[in-house]
């Protein structure tokens, strides 16, 4: 592991580490640094990493009339379908896809965006 990349190492543990146990730190920083090397030249041999691919998605508001609390309601919800892609497991397989949907109150549409807004934001800070 080059020098600079430990020196950048010790500096994140330093700066986003302030309330972990500094044993704790030491030893992150060990293995880190000893399994470096083998996860990147893990990481460049593989073309993909292995989480799913988002491949379409769509959304629907709708009003939820009633529910087996409450007999009358107009509460709206979002419906979302996302539609991902695994990678395949056989060199010549072609990919699987899943749908995935599911039904979010207000709130938990806000939460979402919220999350996702803060993604947003430490991705632009990287590039």
């Amino acid at each position: 592991m080059a020098s600079g990349q430990l020196e950048d190492l010790a500096t994140l543990l330093q700066e986003e580490g302030a309330d972990v146990n500094p044993k704790l730190k030491q030893l992150i920083g060990q293995v880190i640094a000893s399994r470096l090397d083998v996860w990147r030249e893990t990481a460049t041999t593989l073309d993909r990493v292995s989480l799913p691919r988002l491949v379409d998605y769509e959304w629907d508001v709708r009003f939820q009339r009633a529910s087996s609390a409450v007999a009358d309601m107009q509460r709206p919800v979002v419906v979302l379908s996302l539609t991902t892609q695994a990678l395949p497991t056989a060199t010549f397989a072609p990919p699987t896809e899943n749908h995935v949907r599911c039904e979010l109150s207000r709130q938990t549409l806000d939460t979402m965006v919220d999350g996702l807004s803060r993604i947003r934001e430490q991705l632009q800070t990287m590039t």
